[in-house]
């Protein structure tokens, strides 16, 4: 029976407006509320894990988030997922892990907010980002929201991972697919990190590859 890596439990129900996962299994886990996103993060982030170095690190999460556990870390803290705080960021205090998933494709301005958000990392930082839907789209496409304010106003392809190196040239960034444990869904993970270090882990461990 299918277990959620994030909190044990074996039961699932439909995700938001009823969707089920690609594979038309019940993506939803009724005991923490992770979706397939949340469990493939959780899966990768756990294989770089070093217990040791992220013992000292600072999270911060873009918008609540159980990607990774809170515990894995010597701090905390959540900051609200919209353009107007993303762009503070990068001024002042810097994080060591920076988790910001399903939030780019809801902002005005994705590239500017990757930048800042790599810009906030320390030396030894990683970013954590994913999106829809590079896993299944080649090409990016702009939604036509009009003067909608809320809902998603992009929907990523993979050749948005020809924007890094202009976007964050000081960073190398690396691609790790996943699965789903529950639903055995795969999907698309980016790593960010300024350390030769991490991105020798990264591609290593998740058997993932350097974008830029």
């Amino acid at each position: 029976m299918p277990e959620c890596n994030i909190c044990g439990s074996t039961s699932f129900a439909t995700a938001p407006n009823n969707r089920l996962s690609r594979k038309k299994q019940a993506p939803l886990c009724t005991s923490c509320g992770s979706l397939e996103r949340q469990r493939i993060g959780r899966e990768l982030t756990s294989a770089v894990r070093i217990r040791e170095k992220f013992k000292t690190y600072t999270l911060l999460d873009i918008g609540k988030d159980s990607t990774v556990a809170k515990g894995w870390f010597a701090s905390s803290s959540v900051m609200e997922p919209s353009d107007a705080m993303i762009d503070r960021l990068g001024n002042r205090e810097k994080f060591d892990f920076i988790v910001c998933s399903h939030v780019i494709q809801n902002l005005r301005d994705p590239r500017r907010a990757i930048s800042r958000l790599v810009s906030s990392l320390s030396d030894d930082g990683i970013l954590f980002l994913n999106y829809p839907s590079p896993v299944t789209r080649r090409e990016t496409e702009q939604l036509n929201t009009g003067y909608r304010s809320t809902g998603p106003r992009y929907i990523f392809g993979r050749d948005f991972e020809q924007t890094y190196h202009t976007v964050v040239p000081e960073a190398y960034v690396v691609a790790a697919e996943g699965t789903d444990p529950v639903t055995q869904d795969t999907d698309i993970v980016y790593f960010a990190t300024k350390s030769p270090f991490w991105t020798t882990q990264l591609v290593k461990n998740m058997n993932a590859r350097l974008v830029h």
